[in-house]
């Protein structure tokens, strides 16, 4: 099944499933992950007694996959539960969420690369070749899968890395229709967006999205000696 979204239908979902079907959402405490961990360093500086609390968490991998076939970006689209719990801000302990107030297709829902977290002792570029698969059913060469650059994310709360890469993808490397790793609870579509509607998507801020996607989309345009119009 596949369907466009966005104004004008700006998307073509390669994947739909029900990954927009998001219920019975309340809060709870962390008492412990596998994800994250919250740490506080205390230390001097300019001989004033300083603390930060700060968050360890994996380095993760990012890429922007392009169809030459198609001229089509690859992207993904998936339920993001910080940024729902933020929209609708849902922070108390014991607190339920009204889906019906608060949309998680309109708020909790982020337009991304297909990325991933480091934590299988592979290569970045492994890393990142599984997760194309995984998400956006490309197998890809490893070497066709090009570092873009290497930058710092939640400065404040976690200083994790993200690498991003950029690969050029055909019809014939797309052996499934992706949609992330069933075992590990993931339900993501797959989205492809025209080339010349990168645009208006990437400045179009009711499409949720991480600041690396718009790093990305200007490295891309920057590489290609394209012009934003």
């Amino acid at each position: 099944m596949s369907a466009n979204i966005g104004s004008g239908g700006l998307f073509h979902v390669v994947n739909e499933n029900e990954a927009a079907s998001i219920t019975d959402v309340s809060i709870h405490p962390c008492e412990s992950s596998q994800y994250i961990q919250l740490r506080r360093m205390k230390y001097k500086q300019n001989k004033t007694h300083k603390t930060w609390d700060y968050l360890k968490v994996h380095n993760s991998v990012a890429i922007l996959l392009f169809n030459t076939d198609k001229e089509v970006f690859i992207l993904v689209r998936q339920f993001r539960p910080a940024v729902f719990a933020t929209s609708a801000n849902a922070y108390t302990v014991g607190q339920t969420v009204d889906t019906a107030e608060h949309v998680p297709k309109d708020c909790g829902f982020t337009y991304e690369c297909c990325a991933g977290i480091v934590d299988k002792g592979l290569s970045l570029e492994q890393t990142a070749k599984e997760e194309i698969l995984e998400e956006t059913g490309y197998d890809v060469p490893l070497n066709k899968i090009n570092r873009m650059m290497t930058f710092r994310g939640s400065v404040g709360t976690s200083g994790c890395t993200q690498t991003m890469f950029y690969a050029e993808v055909t019809n014939e490397m797309s052996i499934t229709q992706g949609g992330g790793n069933p075992h590990e609870g993931e339900s993501i579509e797959v989205l492809e967006l025209p080339l010349e509607e990168a645009n208006n998507f990437l400045f179009d801020e009711s499409f949720n999205k991480p600041a690396g996607v718009i790093a990305a989309f200007l490295w891309y345009f920057r590489e290609k000696g394209l012009s934003f119009r």
